[in-house]
């Protein structure tokens, strides 16, 4: 039948651009992962000749946020991005009302944008927002983005904890040594 025909013509044009779309996506990743490595041995240089380790310990939590935000924005723009492509359903979540009664398209890229980060974020964390996937295609990528999310959140968490425990152990020392300090002037 023609529908039949239809789904499988659709199917063999998102099947003939996957290919090129996993290439360029493995490309982005590891042009990313060369900066990121470069720049990250650049600040371990710099942290090493001139920072204490305490301030080391607070820029290595605020790069930790920056790579949430760089890690988020990049999910958030492939999420973008699947709306271009053909779906099986005929709609994409830009499709879906909004409270509005209009739909997420109907609204400007920054909005669009903002959505799309707002979705990636709740897909990281333990958060919730309306937009859901509304064909095989956007469904997919949610659940690879979960099982991702699981697995970088924790890590996220996992290194927040590991640095906020080093500072406090490194400020219980500075305390101790202050202490020890402050002990030995007064018995001279």
């Amino acid at each position: 039948t023609s529908t039949e025909s239809q789904f499988e013509s659709r199917f063999a044009n998102l099947a003939s651009r996957l290919p090129r779309v996993v290439k360029v996506t493995k490309l982005i990743r590891l042009l990313s992962l060369v900066r990121i490595r470069r720049g990250m041995r650049g600040i371990e240089r710099l942290g090493d000749q001139y920072v204490s380790q305490m301030l080391r310990h607070i820029i290595s939590m605020v790069l930790i946020f920056v790579l949430l935000i760089l890690v988020n924005h990049t999910v958030a723009c492939a999420w973008f991005a699947l709306t271009r492509l053909s779906s099986d359903t005929g709609h994409s979540w830009l499709d879906l009302n909004f409270v509005t009664h209009r739909t997420y398209g109907d609204f400007d890229a920054t909005f669009q944008y903002l959505t799309a980060f707002h979705w990636s974020l709740t897909q990281m964390t333990p958060g919730s927002m309306p937009v859901q996937p509304t064909n095989s295609t956007e469904r997919v990528f949610n659940i690879v983005c979960l099982f991702f999310g699981l697995l970088f959140f924790s890590s996220i968490i996992s290194s927040i904890t590991t640095a906020f425990t080093q500072l406090k152990m490194l400020a219980a020392e500075r305390e101790g040594l202050i202490s020890e300090l402050d002990t030995f002037l007064r018995q001279k």
